[in-house]
């Protein structure tokens, strides 16, 4: 085989691991944004909780 065949199978190979790579990043990517939208739901409805209790409390007095 010549060398122009050798080359040719590594770059390909590298192209593949690469582009396996750039998705194994995307994909972490997505889930870290996941992760965020979550806390910030979260964050909403403790606020949100948090206010209905305080009016509850200010309707008891």
């Amino acid at each position: 085989m010549s060398l122009f065949f050798y080359i040719t199978i590594m770059t390909g190979l590298a192209l593949i691991y690469y582009g396996y790579v750039k998705k194994l990043e995307a994909d972490l990517k997505k889930k870290e944004l996941d992760i965020e939208e979550k806390k910030l739901d979260l964050e909403i409805k403790r606020e949100e909780s948090r206010l209905i209790i305080e009016e509850q409390s200010d309707k008891g007095l």
